[in-house]
């Protein structure tokens, strides 16, 4: 592919295909994090797919550990994006208010939620 916006698509395919229907994270996290490369280079739309990515991938495989970049630089990019109703944009940072939470560090849960614009008629 000739375009990091296709390699960027793909992946996002590509990865929620190897993640959520085989549950193969550890495959899927390589592919996560170039995606990530790519992404930061696109649209702040395919940004946050990205940081999605690697977000989900390191939740459901207990890498908690530099959570904390990836999380600001997916708020950041969700910046002038809050309406989107997309999954994957939001999804990054509801990750990781998760996996906060699963640790026990519910104010950190909280103040990431806070974050996020919540938008009922359009989830």
């Amino acid at each position: 592919m000739d375009s990091k916006f296709q390699r960027a698509l793909t992946a996002t395919y590509v990865f929620l295909s190897l993640t959520d229907a085989e549950g193969r994270y550890v495959e899927a996290l390589p592919l996560a994090d170039r995606a990530l490369g790519w992404a930061r280079e696109l649209s702040p739309h395919e940004h946050m797919h990205a940081t999605f990515m690697v977000l989900w991938a390191r939740h459901h495989l207990g890498l908690w550990q530099g959570i904390d970049e990836i999380l600001e630089e997916a708020l950041e990019a969700m910046r002038g994006e809050e309406e989107m109703v997309c999954p994957y944009v939001r999804g990054g940072p509801m990750t990781a208010a998760l996996t906060y939470a699963m640790l026990g560090e519910r104010a950190q849960a909280e103040a990431i939620l806070e974050r996020i614009k919540l938008t009922w008629d359009e989830p």
